[in-house]
């Protein structure tokens, strides 16, 4: 019978196989374990195996693990269903809640973040206490994304459609969102290119959000394209063919 870290492994490599065939690789892609009805154990085998986040479904489940130090090591998501009733059980105790699905318990997590304290948690979540206050602030505005407000990208006008793209163009254009493997950049074809935390500076990054944020303008060049997936790979390191 294969181990959790051999399974892990060759789950590890399928992803890696499919998304270079994406102009991609394993290392843009987070694995997140779904641990339910694993006891804490198998969880910290998986943890140590280097598993990317662990995803739990149920509040009562999640509460014992967590007494038991299993998911330590590794971001834990909660991915289940939520009742508003159970929502002070687990803000403050995870670092992600993938299933918020009405205002109204989006309403209930603000409130009790509230209580938790807003200092609390913005260092459980591992940023600022005015980000935290300004990410709360504009989800509870629907149907408005705030990145409608960044400044526009400097477009090519040779470029309209990512159809237009080839590996190799320099662009130029708004880093739209950061997150933990990279940055998305909007160059003005319809659809963000993904910058991956190893390309945006010959240098070691230690998080993308040292070096980068949110309306920032940036020149970056197109590693490749899949038309049919919508994907859109980027460099911000300068071609080799191009330094002096």
């Amino acid at each position: 019978m294969s181990t959790i870290a051999e399974n892990i492994a060759a789950i590890r490599a399928r992803i890696d196989a499919a998304a270079r065939t994406t102009g991609r690789t394993g290392a843009d892609i987070t694995l997140v374990a779904a641990t339910k009805m694993n006891d804490a154990a198998r969880v910290r085998e998986a943890v140590a195996a280097g598993i990317d986040a662990c995803g739990e479904n149920r509040v009562q489940e999640m509460t014992e693990k967590l007494a038991q130090g299993a998911y330590t090591g590794a971001p834990l998501h909660f991915i289940g269903h939520l009742q508003r009733n159970k929502v002070k059980q687990v803000v403050g105790k995870v670092a992600l809640i993938q299933s918020i699905g009405s205002p109204e318990l989006l309403a209930e997590v603000d409130k009790q973040a509230e209580k938790l304290g807003i200092a609390k948690l913005a260092v459980q979540c591992g940023v600022g206490e005015p980000t935290l206050k300004d990410i709360i602030a504009e989800l509870e505005k629907p149907g408005r994304d705030p990145r409608d407000e960044l400044p526009s990208p400097i477009l090519r006008s040779d470029i309209k459609d990512m159809k237009d793209l080839k590996p190799g163009m320099e662009m130029r254009g708004t880093v739209r969102n950061v997150i933990d493997f990279g940055a998305f950049v909007d160059i003005g074809v319809h659809q963000d290119g993904l910058v991956h935390i190893t390309q945006i500076s010959d240098k070691f990054v230690r998080h993308p959000s040292d070096v980068l944020k949110v309306g920032d303008i940036v020149t970056v060049w197109v590693l490749a394209v899949d038309v049919a997936r919508g994907r859109i790979s980027l460099t911000m390191k300068k071609p080799k063919e191009q330094q002096n």
